[in-house]
């Protein structure tokens, strides 16, 4: 049975930066969040062992750069490419997320 886990961005605290917020289901977020950045962890690792998470941007072994849009059985990337777990752990590495990143959004097509 695979983890359940979330990341958030926090609120900005100081000189507007923010940091990547982790829980479980059953714990609490002690820093104010931005809601609208929680994504959930799939599961899954990429290539470089990094957890993947819903709404990161990852790049397949052959330069596609794809968003992750859906978890198990089966991993979708917004675009035209469909993995398998297996698949996708060995095949790609994350190279951002849509929230830090959203040039990236341009690249992906």
């Amino acid at each position: 049975m695979r983890e359940i886990k979330f990341r958030a961005l926090s609120r900005d605290i100081k000189e507007g930066k923010h940091f990547w917020l982790y829980c479980t289901i059953g714990q609490e977020w002690y820093f104010p969040i931005k809601e609208e950045t929680i994504g959930q962890f799939i599961g899954l690792k990429d290539k470089n062992n990094k957890e993947i998470y819903g709404e990161d941007f990852v790049k397949d072994n052959y330069g596609k750069i794809n968003k992750v849009i859906m978890p198990f059985p089966w991993i979708f990337l917004d675009g035209d490419c469909v993995y398998t777990p297996d698949e996708l752990a060995e095949r790609v590495e994350i190279i951002g997320n849509i929230y830090e990143n959203p040039e990236l959004l341009k690249a992906e097509l």
